[in-house]
């Protein structure tokens, strides 16, 4: 895959949202023409425990959810198929689900980068992130990329980072999606980039003591039995 960029307009930081950590997402989008953007795969979307969700909506024009997650953009069908895209219906929900199996400390997100493309025009990102964390409580929102965004174009490929993300023990991330000026946007891939949380020395703490107890009243119960002879 190629994965060189080719010159393109680049958009302006936008300050959006607070984090857990209380830090400022920040958000930037980046135009150009069909092929200029390449994928990463390796992200934590596309991580062998990572699922995905439709949740609510449609997935339209025979598109799918699990093309965010599939690290490629156009397969051998081109910019005009929606068949390699989700092409998300007006508040269709999509909702990545974390491996806790792996890690039941959850994840660490550092970026989200978003990737549209199409030859039809539709490419203009426009959608809210939430999320929620091994602790419980719901989805709290996180962002809003606004179809005003500078470089949020309709036409080519646009990408769209959201960067400064400060999230810990994340368990799921929610994207719901909206029409952009051309209707239905064509979303090629959204990537989640962060890595395992540590638990909380805390954590570790309580998980030492409440260890070292057992070892404790397995002893107790053994010089019991001895004394008991």
């Amino acid at each position: 895959m190629n994965n060189s960029i080719k010159p393109l307009a680049v958009g302006a930081g936008l300050l959006l949202a607070a984090a857990s950590s209380n830090a400022t997402v920040i958000i930037t989008a980046q135009n150009g023409g069909t092929g200029t953007f390449g994928v990463s795969s390796s992200d934590l979307g596309q991580a062998s425990g990572t699922t995905l969700s439709l949740d609510s909506g449609s997935a339209n024009f025979g598109s799918a959810a699990g093309k965010l997650n599939d690290g490629n953009i156009y397969g051998v069908d081109g910019a005009d198929v929606t068949t390699q895209s989700l092409t998300p219906s007006d508040g269709a929900v999509v909702t990545y689900h974390f491996d806790l199996t792996a890690n039941p400390a959850g994840y660490d997100l550092t970026s989200i980068v978003s990737l549209t493309g199409a030859a039809q025009g539709r490419a203009q990102q426009v959608f809210d992130v939430s999320y929620s964390l091994v602790s419980g409580g719901g989805f709290t929102s996180l962002a809003s990329v606004l179809g005003s965004l500078t470089g949020n174009n309709a036409a080519g490929e646009t990408r769209v980072t959201l960067s400064n993300l400060g999230l810990s023990q994340v368990a799921d991330l929610r994207f719901t999606f909206h029409n952009g000026s051309g209707g239905e946007s064509m979303y090629r891939e959204i990537e989640v980039i962060g890595f395992a949380s540590v638990p909380e020395p805390s954590s570790l703490l309580t998980a030492g003591m409440l260890a070292a107890g057992g070892f404790a009243a397995v002893l107790l119960r053994r010089n019991r039995k001895a004394a008991a002879r």
